[in-house]
C-alpha cells in the first residue's frame, strides 16, 4: 500500500468518524423516536418560539434570562402514568404521551426546558417553556436511560428505568421522589403524589370545601325553619279581618 494510499483512507476515516459525532449529537439521532416534523420543529422553530414566548413575559422565566438567541436541544419522548400501573394492575409504569421536550438554551447556556406537541393531523403545536435548569441540564446530559414523566404533582421530570426505579430530574421532583420514597416503592408513591388535596376537594365542592352528604337541612337550619313558619302563621292569626269591600 502507498503512501498516497494510506493517507487518503486516513483521511476518508478521519471525516467519517467526524460526521458520526455531528449525527449522535444531532436531534433526529438523540430521539430516534420522534417524528420527523417534532424532529425538525426544535431543531428549526423551537427557538424563535421560545424568543416571541418570552418577549411577551408569559411565563415565569427571570427577566435577566430573556432576549438573546434560544435554541433548542435534542427532543426526548414524554409519558404519563399508567393507570393500570397505579391501580395495581399492571408492571408497565408508564404511557406514552404525544409530547416532547428539551433543554433550552440562551446564547448557548441551558436556561429551562421547552416542549411541544404532536397533534392528531401530523402538525406540531407548542407546548409550554419554563425556566427548570436543573430538569433542562439533565436532558442536555441524557442521565440515564428510563422514560421521562411529566408529573406536576411529583415536582415536575421524573425518570422510570425499565426496573421501575425512579429520580427527579427537576429539583423539585428530585425532592419529592425522595420523600415519598418513589425509588424504592414507585407505585405508593405515585399513588400518595395524586391524592386529592384540599384544594381538590374544594374545587370539587363549588368552592366550599364541605363534602356533599354533609349538604342540605341540618337539625339546626330544620329548627329554624319551623321557628319561621310558626311566626308567619301567628302574625296572619292575629292580623284582624278587614272589610269585604276593603279586601275587594
Amino acid at each position: 500500500m502507498t503512501a498516497k494510499k494510506t493517507l487518503r483512507i486516513g483521511v476518508l476515516a478521519t471525516a467519517a468518524l467526524a460526521i458520526g459525532l455531528v449525527l449522535l449529537g444531532s436531534p433526529a439521532s438523540a430521539s430516534p423516536s420522534a417524528p420527523q416534523p417534532i424532529v425538525s420543529w426544535f431543531a428549526y422553530d423551537a427557538g424563535q418560539v421560545a424568543s416571541d414566548v418570552l418577549e411577551t413575559r408569559s411565563v415565569g422565566l427571570d427577566a435577566s434570562r430573556s432576549g438573546g438567541v434560544y435554541t433548542a436541544g435534542a427532543p426526548v419522548h414524554l409519558h404519563n402514568w399508567n393507570p393500570a400501573f397505579v391501580a395495581g394492575t399492571s408492571a408497565e409504569t408508564v404511557v406514552a404521551r404525544d409530547e416532547w421536550v428539551a433543554a433550552l438554551y440562551r446564547d448557548g447556556q441551558v436556561v429551562g426546558t421547552i416542549a411541544a406537541v404532536f397533534t392528531p393531523d401530523g402538525k406540531v403545536a407548542f407546548a409550554y417553556a419554563d425556566d427548570d435548569v436543573t430538569a433542562g441540564k439533565a436532558l442536555v446530559t441524557g442521565e440515564g436511560t428510563g422514560k421521562v414523566v411529566a408529573d406536576p404533582r411529583m415536582g415536575g421530570l421524573v425518570e422510570v428505568t425499565p426496573d421501575g426505579k425512579a429520580s427527579g430530574l427537576s429539583a423539585v421532583a428530585a425532592a419529592m421522589v425522595e420523600r415519598l420514597n418513589a425509588g424504592n416503592d414507585l407505585r405508593a408513591a405515585v399513588r400518595k403524589a395524586h391524592q386529592p388535596s384540599p384544594m381538590d376537594l374544594d374545587s370539587a365542592e363549588g368552592g366550599s370545601g364541605v363534602p356533599a352528604e354533609s349538604r342540605g337541612a341540618t337539625p339546626l337550619g330544620f329548627g329554624l325553619a319551623l321557628a319561621l313558619a310558626g311566626l308567619v302563621l301567628w302574625l296572619a292569626w292575629r292580623r284582624p279581618s278587614a272589610p269585604l269591600a276593603h279586601r275587594l
